[in-house]
């Protein structure tokens, strides 16, 4: 039996039981199990001549506020009632956050069904036993699992029985995008350091992702730690296959395993559990440089970069265009220019610029490492941050949007990192920490092409900048330091920051702290209100309406709702359920609505417009299918 278990502020298992698992001895039917919002679906294998397995349901409640005991009691009986015979041991694969009092929980629960005390595996490390087989004894490799926003870290050497950990494993919160890449690699340089290793001690770099590719973070990971990186897909085969191989079979058939990997629905942990530390993600806004904009007016364009297709949705009358053909690929960052006049696509190789009004390609520059870009607040300029890789500089290159000529490359730093713009043509560089290196805060001033450098605290992920460019937020595990020209002492707030938001007035900096977000007055550096979350999951981002009245707290993945908070009174709203995985707000210009990106049922996306006033949500809008981001003026 293998027991998956997930944990996104509540609770997802998967069981494969298995007859030989354990030898021959050990009897039993596979069994699927799985607790989802508001249900437990059941898929019994019971190696029926179809060999398919049945599948059913049982109406229960196992949402974020069930406990691991409140679980693990309904884990017994249901594998009471289920599985006759039991099967008389498991092992559980589970998250690199999992405390002794979830094991504790899970065991008491085995033990309650007549199972003897689980194995215990942590992703990664199930992982490894199915991907870094070849590893030769005594030889370290690292594995990287992305399950959802969830990158898990584990540092591991090969064993003649199989794989030990070496130093502590971690998971860090992120999102698909470079700078969400650069995180990972940071966490990765800090496992690895954690491990007592440099990275020329690596023998190779295992990534492996359920949804997501993982190609363009091995590429990352690659480029910036000169280690051989493998990518592939398919997570939840990979650490069943792992976790069976982790303890040997005897006759044990091929259709049978291949059978009990595909069915088992292992999902890896998404967000914290008890005491572990995630990192999010923010997007900080500028004055002169614009890098996060509010919608004017109602029309929201919609780009499915795989599909090579734009479309424009009117969201006053729902019409929307027809598909206009864009160059198929990857799209790290997709934005609009204030005027909405040009549509500007962002990967690894480069800029699209694309004419909204003729929807056609205006230009493509060809810009190696692109990872990042800022828009002037006059549209006219676009600077994008490129770092072509491992012993190469991070520069600066100013891009014309009206012919997409490249200016004169301006050096930032030694990496990329997260990027904000601020007035008088500043740009604020995040460089993260490297085992050789601290974390430092480039500032590039594109007038006199000059830039500085300021070493920061280690552990700084994230930074803000207020809208007057006088103050830049840099965040670093609970510390939020204020920098005005100098490093100001630091506001410690009561939990790890995961994002950051400034509001448009100025006048308050919002912190993401898990389940809390704090209220900072900018103009004191004072903590002015902390404020509990409760019905959104595991949200990790965070946006702040234009006429500063709203923040919202979203991109869940366990629960179909968003958080608002009333920036008069710094509390929080009763959640808004807007449908599955929120990934995107974008606003209307008075802050009177907000549109999220949602997908429903189907797997289709979705916008649902939401009332800033009363905080429902309201009309919903079909997108294209497949994956799609969004972008406004």
């Amino acid at each position: 039996m293998v027991l998956s278990v997930t944990h996104h502020r509540q609770w997802s298992v998967s069981v494969v039981p298995d007859e030989s698992y354990w030898g021959g001895d050990v009897a039993g039917p596979s069994l699927v199990i799985r607790f989802g919002a508001g249900r437990i679906t059941l898929a019994l294998d019971d190696d029926t001549v179809s060999g398919l397995p049945t599948v059913r349901h049982r109406d229960t409640t196992a949402g974020a506020g069930t406990s691991p005991a409140e679980l693990s009691g309904q884990f017994a009986e249901v594998l009471r009632d289920a599985v006759p015979p039991v099967p008389r041991r498991l092992t559980v694969i589970c998250p690199v956050g999992w405390e002794e009092r979830h094991r504790i929980a899970m065991t008491r629960a085995a033990a309650a069904a007549g199972v003897s005390g689980p194995s215990f595996l942590i992703g990664p490390v199930a992982v490894a036993h199915s991907v870094a087989t070849g590893l030769r004894r005594r030889r370290a490799a690292a594995v990287v699992t992305l399950g959802g926003p969830l990158a898990e870290v584990a540092v591991l050497v090969r064993t003649r029985t199989g794989f030990t950990l070496l130093g502590e494993p971690s998971g860090v919160l992120v999102p698909h995008t470079p700078e969400g890449r650069r995180r990972v690699v940071g966490e990765l340089l800090t496992t690895v350091s954690g491990a007592g290793l440099t990275t020329e001690q690596l023998a190779g770099v295992y990534v492996v992702g359920d949804t997501e590719p993982g190609a363009p973070l091995a590429a990352e990971i690659q480029k910036t730690l000169g280690v051989a990186t493998s990518a592939r897909r398919e997570l939840e085969t990979a650490a069943v296959d792992g976790a069976l191989t982790a303890y040997p079979r005897r006759n044990r058939g091929l259709r049978r395993r291949t059978l009990a990997a595909a069915a088992a629905v292992v999902a890896l942990m998404i967000a914290a559990v008890g005491g572990m530390q995630l990192r999010g993600s923010a997007e900080p806004a500028g004055a002169r440089f614009v890098s996060a904009t509010a919608a004017p007016a109602p029309l929201v364009h919609v780009l499915d970069a795989d599909a090579g297709s734009l479309t424009t949705l009117d969201t006053a009358t729902g019409g929307v265009t027809p598909v206009s053909p864009v160059p198929a690929g990857e799209a790290d960052w997709f934005r609009l220019t204030p005027d909405g006049r040009t549509a500007m696509i962002g990967n690894v190789d480069g800029v699209t610029l694309i004419d909204t009004a003729t929807r056609k390609v205006r230009a493509h520059v060809p810009l190696p490492g692109a990872t990042a870009g800022a828009i002037s607040a006059d549209g006219r300029t676009l600077s994008v941050l490129t770092w072509p890789g491992r012993g190469e500089k991070s520069r600066i290159v100013p891009v014309d949007v009206a012919t997409g000529a490249p200016g004169t490359p301006i050096i930032a730093g030694e990496r990329a990192g997260q990027l904000a713009g601020g007035p008088d043509g500043r740009l604020y560089v995040l460089e993260p920490a490297t085992r050789s290196s601290g974390a430092q805060l480039d500032i590039v001033d594109t007038r006199t092409q000059t830039t500085r450098h300021v070493p920061v605290h280690r552990s700084s992920r994230e930074i803000a900048l207020t809208p007057d460019g006088r103050t830049l937020y840099v965040a670093a595990d609970r510390w939020l330091g204020p920098y005005d020209g100098t490093l100001r002492p630091p506001i410690t707030l009561p939990g790890t920051i995961t994002a950051l938001v400034v509001t448009p007035d100025g006048r308050s900096v919002y912190a993401l702290c898990e389940d809390l977000v704090v209220a900072v007055d900018v103009a004191t550096s004072r903590i002015r209100a902390t404020i509990p979350l409760a019905g959104v999951g595991n949200a990790w981002r965070l946006s702040a309406s234009p006429d500063s009245r709203r923040v919202y707290v979203y991109g869940s993945t366990d629960v179909p709702a968003i958080g608002w908070i009333d920036t008069a009174t710094d509390r929080a709203g009763l959640p808004i359920r807007v449908g599955a995985q929120p990934g995107e707000i974008l606003h209307r210009a008075d802050g009177s609505a907000a549109y999220v990106l949602t997908r429903r049922d189907d797997q289709r996306s979705a916008l649902v417009t939401v009332d800033a006033a009363t905080g429902t949500a309201g009309r919903v809008f079909e997108l294209p299918p497949g994956p799609v981001v969004i972008a406004t003026p």
